[in-house]
């Protein structure tokens, strides 16, 4: 016969928990004759474990003057910082070193001359025209007028071209910047009855709606450590459970 001191809250949890598992008997509240308190602890202690290597930075710069660095890396706090914060922080300038700091290279298409091979003729002076018989002839490049060299387009004749390390500015900028890892770990501590909530087990941070079934008796800055208290009715789950896979088997 069913106990009359059963909470009404009880009936509903095994109720909605038995539409969760497949097999589970109906009105299988009627199948609780007694419920008693046996509560249990779990400690659940999360770490996130937040790492920051401080590296150098480089790429162009709009200023034409060197300067010292600001900050170390091996002195530099990063934890301190944003990357953005810390560049603006560490940022100095450096000549450039493929220019030389004068901002310009010699231009490679046409060896720093200012002049180039005619593409029409080969460097010839000459092309081939053709005529509507079929016959052709050769006559003087119109190109490049026999010259076989034409005025380089890449340079614009002046033989040097802006250094694309530096942009022009003859000099580099360098900043401290930082790469982050980031390791989280679980873990778990009983006190009684294992639990049978799986969120446990998975490493982050709890959030409310998952506590709300349980009394947290510890709870640290951050959420490292959460002591937790399970009630009866998990733990009523957890004997259901094995109750049904004893009844299959």
């Amino acid at each position: 016969m069913r106990h009359e001191g059963v909470d009404k809250r009880i009936d509903t949890a095994i109720s909605d928990w038995a539409r969760t598992v497949f097999g589970a008997p109906r009105q299988i509240v009627k199948l609780v004759t007694n419920v008693e308190n046996l509560d249990a602890k779990v400690e659940r202690v999360y770490v996130e474990i937040t790492q920051r290597s401080v590296k150098t930075a480089s790429g162009s710069t709009r200023t034409r003057q060197a300067s010292p660095p600001r900050l170390t890396a091996n002195t530099v706090d990063p934890f301190a910082y944003t990357p953005a914060s810390l560049r603006a922080a560490s940022e100095y300038a450096i000549a450039c070193m493929p220019c030389r700091a004068e901002g310009h290279v010699r231009c490679d298409n046409c060896s720093g001359t200012g002049t180039a091979t005619c593409r029409t003729c080969r460097g010839t002076g000459k092309e081939t025209k053709h005529f509507k018989n079929g016959n052709s002839r050769l006559i003087k490049c119109k190109t490049c007028g026999t010259e076989g060299t034409v005025r380089c387009l890449d340079c614009g004749a002046d033989g040097r071209v802006a250094c694309r390390s530096c942009e022009g500015s003859g000099h580099r900028g360098e900043w401290l910047t930082f790469e982050e890892t980031v390791t989280r770990r679980v873990r778990l501590r009983h006190d009684g009855p294992k639990h049978s909530n799986p969120s446990f087990e998975e490493v982050r941070p709890l959030e409310e709606r998952e506590l709300e079934a349980f009394e947290v008796e510890a709870l640290s800055i951050g959420q490292l450590a959460v002591v937790l208290v399970l009630s009866s009715i998990v733990l009523l789950a957890v004997e259901l459970e094995k109750l049904i896979r004893r009844r299959r088997s």
